[in-house]
């Protein structure tokens, strides 16, 4: 067990290895990070990134194996300094899927009735989106739109089911039904739009009470793209991706009814 000397020698080397990151938005080697952190040994260093990286403090870059600031930094700097803002805190967790699965991804949010583009990542070969700042306002047609739909809280998705003037793909009670189904499984994997050949994986970013969505992050792709194990990884990407980014939301402090229309 560790006396209160040594947690504040760990606490001071942890802060010493975020301000070395903070300095490098390309990230760091662990070889560079050992370079620049004097006295630190390689065991050392190892079990504090682990610690930072299971906090979410840092994150490891799958490309290039560095270490950089994670995205639960950027949500308590936006907590603390009202400066980041929730496409601060999903950027990097795009940028991470799109190059795990070679697929554009994307972040949304929900607006009223309508879906409002926060951040993407665009692969050169995959799917394109809309201009970030766009408005879709087709939610039930769309991937991304029916997750967010799915975590309404069930009067207002009645009410909203109720008013819509939004053709349904389905009658409205087998659309209520696959609502129900997608919230179940924490996971939208179907086709996209009208288009039988594009699909999408979407799931839900959550906010502080880990119940409310603050919107929704996936990817986009022509089904014959991916084989079956890379649909599977995709799935375990998509929610990774979904994970971190609801530990970024955490992090900075919003709460429900902080732009969820």
């Amino acid at each position: 067990m560790m006396d209160g000397r040594q947690t504040l020698i760990g606490l001071r080397r942890g802060v010493a290895v975020l301000r070395e990151l903070a300095g490098a938005p390309q990230g760091r080697s662990f070889s560079d990070l050992r370079r620049r952190c004097e006295g630190l040994a390689p065991p050392t260093l190892s079990r504090l990134l682990k610690a930072l990286l299971e906090e979410g403090l840092i994150e490891k870059r799958p490309g290039s194996g560095c270490y950089a600031v994670g995205p639960t930094v950027f949500g308590l700097a936006r907590a603390v300094l009202g400066l980041v803002s929730a496409a601060d805190v999903v950027q990097p967790v795009l940028d991470r899927l799109a190059e795990a699965t070679g697929q554009s991804s994307a972040y949304f949010e929900r607006s009223g009735g309508a879906m409002v583009l926060v951040a993407k990542r665009e692969h050169p070969e995959s799917w394109h989106y809309m201009p970030v700042g766009g408005t879709h306002p087709k939610m039930t047609r769309n991937g991304f739109g029916q997750l967010l739909l799915a975590y309404m809280e069930p009067r207002a998705l009645s009410l909203f089911l109720a008013r819509t003037s939004e053709p349904l793909p389905l009658g409205r009670e087998a659309f209520a039904a696959r609502l129900a189904r997608i919230r179940g499984q924490g996971l939208f994997v179907e086709k996209a739009d009208a288009a039988p050949s594009l699909w999408r994986i979407v799931a839900p970013v959550l906010l502080a009470d880990g119940q409310t969505p603050a919107g929704a992050v996936g990817i986009t792709f022509v089904k014959g793209s991916l084989s079956k194990p890379g649909m599977d990884a995709a799935r375990r990407a998509v929610r990774s991706a979904a994970a971190e980014a609801t530990r970024g939301m955490a992090g900075s402090g919003r709460m429900p009814g902080a732009g969820s229309g």
